[in-house]
């Protein structure tokens, strides 16, 4: 379930007001936009508590799944082969947890080995981490959803909205509506802006 980057407030304001009957409608879309910015950013912004097991490539940076980075619990080397997998805390010393949130990273995170590499095998590398930002919209909140996301967000589900009686061979069902479906080349400017700033470079 994609979080949720934009509220019904936000769109009816931006609206300037949406008659109660379209409640329903505004909820899906919200919910449409919120999966493609997702991913297309490659994140998943609310913040969770996740367990990973990443593949060693012998490189001194181990790529995490999610980010930015909050806290870093614990990180295992795995062992495989035996009645059950054997792990190995590794030292907290040994590792740089980069892409962290309290320095403005908006990215996916990464560890950084200190004076070693993160030896070649499949799922050998277990961590256990913090990432993204509050589930919140209200930029009261602090470290809600970046201001650009929320913006973004609403602006496309007002867009699509107004689209609601669209007619044409692209068309998508909503309930009793058809909307203009949210492709990549029907993403403006502002929302391809917003969106690029979060995406993961390769390493």
């Amino acid at each position: 379930m994609p979080t949720n980057l934009t509220s019904a407030k936000l769109v009816e304001d931006l609206l300037g007001g949406i008659p109660n009957e379209f409640d329903e409608l505004i909820g899906q879309l919200i919910v449409r936009v919120s999966a493609k910015i997702e991913e297309k950013a490659g994140l998943v912004f609310a913040a969770a508590t996740r367990t990973e097991y990443q593949d060693g490539a012998n490189r001194d940076i181990l790529l995490l799944d999610h980010g930015p980075i909050n806290a870093v619990t614990s990180v295992h080397e795995v062992v495989y082969g035996g009645a059950s997998p054997v792990e190995t805390m590794i030292p907290a010393t040994d590792y740089v947890a980069a892409g962290l949130r309290s320095e403005g990273w908006k990215l996916k995170g990464h560890l950084i080995r200190v004076g070693a590499s993160w030896g070649r095998g499949r799922r050998r590398w277990k961590v256990v981490y913090n990432a993204g930002w509050v589930d919140s919209v209200d930029q009261t909140v602090a470290n809600s959803i970046p201001q650009g996301i929320v913006e973004a967000a609403t602006e496309a589900v007002a867009r699509m909205y107004t689209l609601r009686d669209w007619r044409g061979v692209t068309d998508a069902q909503l309930g009793d509506y058809r909307v203009r479906p949210l492709s990549s080349e029907q993403l403006d400017r502002d929302l391809e802006i917003a969106i690029a700033s979060y995406r993961t470079p390769r390493f």
